[in-house]
This record gives structure tokens, C-alpha cells and sequence, in this order.
């Protein structure tokens, strides 16, 4: 359901969240108790103190969650640039080959990769993978496998050959596995529970410069909320991790066909 939000750049998400934070922090200042004179009542007193406890409590949250994702980021994009890797390696052992057998897998791996950047990262976006992708894999699987009947005439080089097979499916799977994975539920439960009780706390906070005092600590909970949320999906959204490194392989692998 959150996913239809990635569709909008991560600076308006940000901006939307801060004014709405601003905005609930308010209209809860427009709901009794009114007893806000100088100085405070002690029952704005003890929530003002809740509050301060409660926001520190949520922000150590938020930030392990931020590093957290950001880390699974950077982890992801090592293994799309490992996959890429093993892609280019693959083309390269097969063109050194030089059997005919080679020379037929060659295209079938190119176009695997295409159907990579075609295919596969559209269907990421939507939380899929691709039946269309995972078809051409298997293809050069077996086009790989069964290479000369399993007899090959340079073994080291048709070694190196699965080596670089397995390194590809494995990296392929890696991928799907990290679009399917984010941060755990519980932890945005947990997050969303305390937003509520801070929300709650507001209606009984009555300081002079409400809105900075409150206001302030809402809009960075809110800020700090929505940036674990743009980079909790590798895939999707505005800050996503892109096919670059698969397309310069593309490119690599046509120049050594031509």
C-alpha cells in the first residue's frame, strides 16, 4: 500500500511529511486543555518531559533504522555490481573459448543481460521479478552446462566458465532476494506506535513557542521517518539502484561481438 508514495520524489515526500507533522502539532494545540498561561501547568509540565524522553527514545530508533538500510543499500549495490562483474567475466572466458558451442552461448547471455535491463528491473519496481528473465538464464545455463558433452577441450578455461555461471545465479537470486527484504515490520510498528503516543502527548503540551519547542522535534521525527523509508527499497522509488552497471556490460560485450 506505502509503495503507491515511492511513485513522488523523495523532496516532496520529505516536504509532505514536515508539513504534516507541523500541521497535526497545530491542531492538537487547538484541543483542550487550554490552560496554557506562564508558566506551565503540571500537567503540561510532566507531558513536555514524556515528550522529550519519548522523541529522544524514537530519533535512536529511527537512526539505527536509517543506518541500517542505508548499510543494505550500499550491500546491494555491491552485489548488482558483482553480477555484473560475473556477466562480463562469463562473455570473456566464452569468447577466449572459441568452440562453436561458445560462439552460440554468446548471444544468449547478451541477451539475458538485455532482458535484465528490460524486464527485470521494471517488474523490481513492482515488487516482481521476470518469468521472461529467468527463462534466457536458463537457457545459457544449459547452453554452458552441456558444452561439449561435458568433455571440454580446455578444462581451466571451461572451469573458470562455471565458476563464473554460479557467481551469476547466485548474484541474480542475492538481487530478487534483497527486493523482497526490508526493514522488519515491528520496527516501523514500534515507530508508528510511538509517533501516536507522542501525537497524544501534544494534546496536553501548553508552553509559550509551542511550535518550536513541539513543533521542531515533530518535524525532524518526520524527516528522519520518511528518509528510512526512501532507502528502505533498493528497487524502488526515487533512490533506487539502476542497471548502469549491466548496461556498460552490454556495451563491452558488443564491441568484443563486432
Amino acid at each position: 500500500m506505502f509503495d503507491w508514495f515511492r511513485q513522488f520524489p523523495d523532496m516532496v515526500l520529505i516536504a509532505a511529511a514536515a508539513a504534516t507533522s507541523l500541521g497535526l502539532v497545530a491542531l492538537t494545540g487547538l484541543l483542550p486543555p487550554r490552560d496554557g498561561s506562564e508558566p506551565p501547568s503540571p500537567t503540561s509540565a510532566s507531558a513536555l518531559q514524556a515528550y522529550e524522553v519519548i522523541v529522544a527514545f524514537t530519533a535512536i530508533l529511527l537512526s539505527l533504522a536509517l543506518v541500517q538500510a542505508v548499510g543494505e543499500l550500499r550491500t546491494t549495490e555491491i552485489a548488482v555490481s558483482r553480477e555484473a562483474g560475473a556477466i562480463n567475466m562469463l562473455d570473456r572466458v566464452l569468447t577466449r573459448y572459441g568452440t562453436p558451442g561458445t560462439v552460440a552461448a554468446r548471444p544468449l547471455l547478451a541477451a539475458y543481460g538485455a532482458s535484465l535491463v528490460t524486464a527485470e528491473w521494471p517488474a523490481m519496481q513492482r515488487g516482481e521479478d521476470s518469468d521472461a528473465t529467468a527463462v534466457r538464464l536458463r537457457a545459457v545455463n544449459r547452453a554452458v552446462q552441456t558444452l561439449e558433452g561435458g568433455l571440454p577441450s580446455k578444462p581451466v578455461l571451461y572451469a573458470e566458465m562455471l565458476k563464473q555461471l554460479d557467481a551469476m545465479n547466485d548474484a541474480r537470486q542475492e538481487r530478487l532476494d534483497s527486493n523482497a527484504v526490508g526493514l522488519p515490520r515491528v520496527l516501523w510498528e514500534a515507530a508508528g506506535a510511538l509517533s501516536a503516543v507522542l501525537l497524544l502527548l501534544t494534546c496536553f503540551i501548553r508552553v509559550r513557542s509551542r511550535m518550536i519547542t513541539v513543533g521542531g522535534h515533530a518535524m525532524a521525527i518526520a524527516v528522519l521517518a520518511t528518509l528510512v523509508f526512501v532507502v528502505d527499497q533498493p528497487f524502488k522509488g526515487q533512490t533506487f539502484i539502476g542497471p548502469d552497471s549491466i548496461e556498460r556490460v552490454l556495451t563491452a560485450i558488443q564491441a568484443r561481438t563486432e
